[in-house]
Formats: structure tokens, sequence, C-alpha cells
């Protein structure tokens, strides 16, 4: 999903840390004792709900129990609870490009939205529908300064104009704080990879994505 390579072009550097001790950091922080202290990380609902899913591709999916999905998702949910972040989680909306890898996309919103929404709000989180990509918003909001960051595995985000993104294990079954941080301004310093994001553009135009008509 995303730019094919992309994720290894920038590797190296990125940096590993806790979860938890970003978050920390950033809260206590004595110039964000005055407004907003959480941690705001922005996190595209489809990938969360596509992975809860994974339990219907795996061997033995019938015992998994009742509503595995929204189980998997409540402890994903839990997970960010944990980290003392204010996550908001941001649905595609309506104008949203219809064909997906050379593939139609459904219009309908998924039948986990409803539910997985509620959730999110029990747990004191955000939700909003972009008017598009979700991906497309949270780079968006990114880079504005509206959000901290994106917790995403989808390497599109680079390619919209995002600055600071975290890929971690919180996407997936483990349960490990660690997380994988990107700026785009070590991006453009580190002496191995030296990207813009005019260059993340240009990659993604010779290599293709998710909305490339030939892929």
């Amino acid at each position: 999903m995303g730019v094919e390579g992309l994720w290894s072009l920038l590797n190296h550097s990125a940096e590993e840390e806790s979860l938890l001790k970003i978050s920390l950091d950033r809260n206590f922080r004595k110039e964000h004792h005055k407004g907003d202290k959480l941690l705001k990380i922005g996190i595209d609902a489809s990938i969360w709900i596509r992975q809860s899913q994974a339990v219907f591709f795996k061997p033995g999916h019938a015992t998994a129990g009742e509503n595995p999905e929204l189980r998997t998702l409540f402890f994903k949910l839990s997970q960010l609870l944990s980290a003392c972040i204010l996550a908001i989680f941001i649905f595609d909306g309506p104008l949203r490009p219809s064909v997906k890898r050379g593939k139609n996309v459904v219009a309908s919103p998924h039948w986990l939205t409803e539910d997985f929404q509620r959730l999110i709000n029990a747990f004191g989180f955000f939700s909003h529908q972009a008017p598009g990509e979700a991906e497309a918003e949270l780079a968006q909001l990114n880079a504005a300064g509206l959000i901290d960051g994106i917790l995403t595995d989808d390497s599109d985000v680079f390619v919209f104009g995002a600055t600071h993104v975290i890929r971690s294990s919180i996407l997936s079954s483990n349960n490990t704080d660690n997380v994988t941080v990107y700026t785009l301004d070590k991006i453009k310093s580190d002496a191995q990879v030296c990207l813009t994001h005019e260059d993340i553009i240009l990659i993604a135009l010779l290599v293709g994505g998710d909305y490339d008509p030939c892929t």
C-alpha cells in the first residue's frame, strides 16, 4: 500500500522510540503548559478497519468468538489510550477517487464504520470524515500543524505532504510500544536519504501508487 519501496528509501533517516516516551516528552514541555498539552496523532480509520478483519484470512477464524473485529479495534484503542495521546481518526469521504490500483472503490461506508466511531468516542478520541482521501486529509492537517503526527503504514502520506510520520506495530497484533518516527526535516538532511517532498512526488510518479491507472 502506498509507493512501493518508499519506506526502505527513508529508513536510514528514521528513529525508533517508545510512543509513550514521545507523548510524555511532548506533554510536559514548558512551552505546552498553556493550551493543548496532549500529543495529537491522526490515523486513517480505514487501515484499522481493514487490519481488524485479518482474522478472516487465517485458519480457524470460525472460532475467533463474537465480534472479533470490534474486539481487535477495542484493544488497539486501549493501546493508544495508555500512550497518553489524543487520537483523531479520519474516515474517507465521498470525494475520494473511485478507482484504486485498477479496482473500483466501494462508495458506501464500511459496515464497521458506525460501531468503530462509537468505540472511538467511548475512548474519548475524535473522528472526522475527510472530503476525499483520508491520507491526503491527514497530510494536510499535519503540514498545517493541526496534528503533531500521523500514525500509519501507508507511505502515501509523504506524497501528500506529511511532515511527521509514525510507523507502528500498534497497527498490527504486536503489543510493543516501540514506533519508528520519520520527519521531513531528517529525510531532507540525512546524507544517505536526502529527499525533498518534490523528490518523493517524482518517485511516486515514476514507481506508481494507489491511484496510478497503470498499477
